[in-house]
């Protein structure tokens, strides 16, 4: 695919750039998702490429994406302290160049896995032409479950995200050491979230059985899991707009108290109102424009 192609050829030039900064950084999601577990570049369509820096990077990786002509999408007018304290992540695109430049997988109880504790447990892989540094199968796994229950809480869920998880976890099923790793989730707040997605993926896909060491391990936590039948995967999988069912659901499985989570969610509204606004305006333009 064209576009593929043309974030392919992005990947390469910001190694180049970053490496002549001394910014080193991990490859996540969009092309490791394609070669690792879909089964090739051409295999899955991306939007971006996604990339974890240290936080104490994050200035230089800016200055290095703007001398690459690509600017903000959000978050521009902060600055970087303000973003390594409010947000996972910023975007830089320029037309269909897109790169998502990470220091967290999420910005919340549960999800804050850093540079410094992801690249322990990297692994190398071979994109295109050339070897990437790249977040362990493992880590793919805790941060595409974390983004499909971002997605879920918001009840903007695409099936390509749920087969995204479904990939991994076949990929790894027979190797994975799933003791240790829902040990890891439950040390950092995380593992009610990620047992009810797995949950829900395996029952809307009706694919239990293809991964039955982690249907096993699953099935030990019993206790934490809300999705438990293929009409309540449904469910999830079909609320649109305001419905709050699914939200109440992921508060559930969050590691602070439902006030808590609750107070953060309604304080923080207005911004993010206004943020999404202020994209809506931006796309509108741009499409208004012809670009």
């Amino acid at each position: 695919q064209k576009r593929n192609q043309l974030l392919l050829t992005l990947l390469s030039e910001l190694r180049e750039r970053l490496d002549d900064a001394g910014v080193p950084f991990l490859v996540m999601k969009g092309f490791l998702q394609s070669v690792r577990y879909a089964g090739g570049i051409d295999r899955r369509f991306m939007w971006d490429q996604d990339i974890m820096i240290r936080p104490d990077d994050l200035e230089k990786t800016i200055e290095v994406t703007e001398d690459m002509g690509l600017h903000a999408m959000s978050g521009g007018e902060a600055g970087t302290a303000q973003l390594l304290r409010h947000l996972h992540a910023v975007e830089r695109v320029d037309g269909k160049r897109k790169v998502d430049i990470h220091w967290v997988f999420r910005n919340r109880r549960g999800g804050k896995k850093s540079h410094a504790q992801v690249t322990q447990h990297a692994q190398t892989v071979r994109i295109g032409d050339s070897d990437y540094r790249a977040i362990s199968d493992l880590d793919s796994l805790t941060l595409a479950t974390l983004g499909l229950a971002d997605d879920i809480e918001h009840n903007r869920i695409k099936l390509r995200k749920v087969w995204d998880v479904y990939l991994i976890l076949h990929h790894i099923d027979a190797v994975a050491d799933w003791d240790t790793w829902f040990l890891e989730l439950e040390a950092n707040g995380s593992l009610s979230t990620a047992v009810n997605v797995l949950s829900f993926c395996l029952l809307i896909l009706n694919a239990g059985e293809d991964v039955p060491n982690a249907r096993h391990a699953l099935q030990t936590h019993q206790d934490l899991l809300f999705v438990n039948s293929e009409a309540d995967a449904h469910s999830i999988m079909t609320r649109e707009g305001w419905n709050p069912a699914n939200r109440i659901l992921i508060s559930r499985t969050q590691p602070d108290s439902a006030f808590r989570y609750w107070a953060s969610w309604l304080t923080g509204l207005p911004a993010r109102k206004w943020h999404y606004r202020k994209l809506d305006r931006q796309r509108r333009r741009k499409k208004k424009s012809g670009k």
